[in-house]
C-alpha cells in the first residue's frame, strides 16, 4: 500500500506552513489569501497583486503578508546591521535628534517613537539593562562626538528559537524561521536587522522587512522586536537538504563585530514530483523513491519482469527473480534479462522442484524439470507384465515408468 503525504505527521516530523492564514481561499491565486486581502483596502481578491508595494515602504505585498506587516501603511523598515538601536527619530542616523529624544524621556515627557521599530523607548537602551537612564545618554553623546568605542549594550549572542529540529517539509510548503538577540545570554536586543541568507539548496526567503543585497543573492533582514527575536519564512523549492545561515552584521561605528548563528538552520525538502506519495530524499516520513519522475515506480510497486527496470526500487531490475532460492530463477537462458544463464526453474515456488534436482518416480511432480513426471527409458521389447490394476503391459519398465503401476506377476494377466 503506498503511503500517504499524511504519514509525515504520524511519523512526528515537522511538516510546518506559515502562517495558518494560508490554508484560506486565494480567489486570484497571488499567494494572499482572500481573508488576509479583504481586511486592507489597498489590495484586491480579484487581481494578482502580490509583487505589489502600495505604501512605498520597499517590501512587496507577499513579504507583508508573510511578515504580517500593515501593506496600506509606510512601515519603519530600518535596515540591515544596527538598524534602529539608539535611533528615535528613523533616520538610521545617531544625531542630535536622538539625543533630544533621549532628554525628554529622561525629564519625563512624552515622546514620539513611532517612526522606528519597535515602537518603545527600549530602543534607545544603550548599556543594555533595559532601562532608559543617564548611562544610555552619555553612550548617545560619545557617539555623537565621533569616538568608536563599544556600547556596552550591544548584542553578545544570536541562537535559533525555531526550528528547534530539522523539519521535512513538502516542496512548495514554507517553513518558520526564529533567531534571538540577546546582551549576556539573557537580555533581548530590540531594532537590529538581522539577515537571513539561502546559502544551499533550494529554497526562497518571504517576509521581513527588506532585501539585503548587499549581503548575497536573495538576502533578507528582520528587525528584531522587543522580545529580541526576528522572523522569516522559507519557501521550499527543491528537494533535498536546505541550509540557510543567518547573521547580524558588524558595525564599525559601535566597533561591534558580525555575530553568527552557531550553524546553518537546515530545513529537509521532501520532494514527489511524479505524485505516487513516496519522497526522493531519506527523512521525509516514506521509503525513498528511486525514480522520482515516474509513478509506476516506487517501493513495493509491482514488479514488471523480463523489461530491465526496478520498479519496485529494490536495487535490483527484478527481471529474473528465485522466489524460492534454490539457485534457479524463472528466466530460461534464452531470456535477455537473464543474468546467471542457467535453465529456467519449472517451479519457482517449490525449491526441491529445479533443473538437476533428483526425480521421483510416480509422485506426480517433475522434479528435475525435464518436462516428464518420470524419466524413465524404457525398451520396446515385448515381455509382458500383469500390473496390479489387473492391465497387461508391454514390459515391466512400461508399467511402472510410464504408468506408475506396479507389477504383481511377469506374464500376461490373470497371475496364477
Amino acid at each position: 500500500m503506498k503511503h500517504m503525504k499524511a504519514c509525515l505527521g504520524i511519523l512526528g516530523l515537522a511538516v510546518l506552513i506559515v502562517p495558518a492564514l494560508s490554508l484560506e481561499t486565494d480567489a486570484d491565486h497571488d499567494g494572499l489569501p482572500d481573508g488576509w486581502e479583504s481586511g486592507y483596502p489597498c489590495l484586491s481578491i480579484a487581481v494578482d497583486d502580490s509583487a505589489g508595494d502600495p505604501d512605498g515602504d520597499g517590501n512587496s505585498n507577499l513579504n507583508e503578508y508573510y511578515a504580517q506587516t500593515d501593506p496600506c501603511n509606510k512601515d519603519p523598515n530600518g535596515a540591515a546591521g544596527t538598524g534602529y538601536f539608539g535611533d528615535a527619530d528613523g533616520d538610521l542616523i545617531i544625531g542630535s535628534t536622538d539625543l533630544s529624544k533621549i532628554n525628554l524621556k529622561l525629564n519625563g515627557r512624552s515622546v514620539d517613537y513611532s517612526s522606528v521599530f519597535p515602537a518603545d523607548p527600549v530602543i534607545q537602551d544603550m548599556d543594555g539593562d533595559l532601562i532608559i537612564g543617564s548611562t544610555d545618554k552619555s553612550i548617545i553623546s560619545t557617539i555623537l562626538n565621533g569616538k568608536r568605542d563599544y556600547v556596552s549594550g550591544s548584542p553578545t549572542e544570536l541562537t535559533l528559537v525555531e526550528p528547534a529540529t530539522v523539519p521535512a517539509v513538502l516542496v512548495g510548503d514554507t517553513v518558520a524561521l526564529v533567531v534571538e538577540l540577546t546582551r549576556n545570554s539573557s537580555t533581548p536586543r530590540p531594532g537590529f536587522g538581522v539577515v537571513f541568507q539561502v546559502t544551499s539548496g533550494s529554497a526562497e526567503l518571504f517576509g521581513g522587512r527588506g532585501a539585503a543585497p548587499g549581503q548575497g543573492i536573495g538576502a533578507r533582514y528582520d528587525l528584531t522586536g522587543t522580545d529580541g527575536r526576528a522572523r522569516m519564512v522559507a519557501s521550499v523549492q527543491g528537494g533535498g537538504m536546505i541550509r540557510v545561515q543567518v547573521i547580524l552584521p558588524g558595525d564599525p561605528k559601535m566597533n561591534r563585530s558580525e555575530l553568527a548563528l552557531a550553524a546553518p538552520v537546515e530545513i529537509l525538502g521532501c520532494a514527489d514530483a511524479d505524485g505516487d506519495d513516496y519522497f526522493a530524499e531519506e527523512g521525509c516520513g516514506t521509503e525513498v523513491d528511486c525514480n522520482d519522475q515516474k509513478p509506476a515506480i516506487y517501493p513495493y510497486a509491482t514488479e514488471i519482469f523480463r523489461n530491465g527496470v526496478d520498479e519496485n526500487c529494490n536495487g535490483l531490475a527484478d527481471d529474473c527473480p528465485d522466489y524460492d532460492a534454490d539457485g534457479y530463477d524463472i528466466c530460461g537462458p534464452s531470456d535477455p534479462y537473464n543474468p546467471d544463464g542457467r535453465k529456467r526453474d519449472c517451479n519457482d515456488w517449490n525449491p526441491f522442484i529445479h533443473p538437476g534436482a533428483p526425480e521421483t518416480l510416480c509422485d506426480y511432480q517433475d522434479s528435475n524439470c525435464s518436462g516428464y513426471d518420470n524419466d524413465c527409458v524404457c525398451t520396446m521389447d515385448i515381455n509382458p507384465a500383469c500390473g496390479i490394476d489387473g492391465q497387461t503391459y508391454n514390459n515391466a519398465c512400461e508399467a511402472w515408468c510410464f504408468y506408475c503401476v506396479p507389477v504383481a506377476c511377469d506374464g500376461p494377466c490373470p497371475c496364477w
